[in-house]
């Protein structure tokens, strides 16, 4: 019998997903996580990591083409959200962008997941040693153009 069966109870299926609530979906959300946050990157994974005054963080994957076809890709993502599910205290009160580098498909799930923790580990490392920044201001004109009107 398998899962779409109905063998396992409800709670057990609960357990094994990552909702909504814990997943960054907002490409603003993502661009605020590599702003204002703090990168670390170990092996094939580079994470971006924003403190967040919430006890549950949100975690977001990214995994572009330069990963390989189709087929990698998704398994790359795959490991990828099942290590996250797994082990929800990496991204406790932090906004976490995941983002897989181009030898992460050639990648095990365990040389996978271990990437993802040191990068974790070196980006909170890096936002408790630094100051805290605050937005960027000046919205981006050079110094020579009048604003228009």
């Amino acid at each position: 019998m398998g899962p779409a069966t109905g063998d396992r109870p409800d709670r057990a299926r609960q357990d094994e997903t990552l909702p909504k609530s814990l997943r960054l979906l907002r490409r603003r959300d993502f661009l605020r996580a590599q702003r204002q946050g703090h990168s670390g990157v170990a092996g094939a994974i580079k994470v971006q990591r924003r403190d967040t005054p919430q006890f549950a963080g949100r975690v977001g994957l990214t995994v572009s083409k330069k990963v390989g076809n189709a087929v990698a890709r998704n398994r790359v993502k795959r490991r990828l959200r099942d290590v996250l599910r797994r082990e929800k205290g990496l991204f406790d009160r932090c906004d976490l962008v995941v983002i897989a580098l181009p030898g992460a498909a050639t990648r095990s799930y365990l040389e996978l997941a271990e990437d993802l923790r040191q990068a974790v580990a070196t980006a909170q490392t890096a936002s408790s040693a630094a100051p805290r920044r605050g937005p960027r201001r000046g919205g981006g004109r050079s110094k020579g153009r009048t604003p228009r009107r």
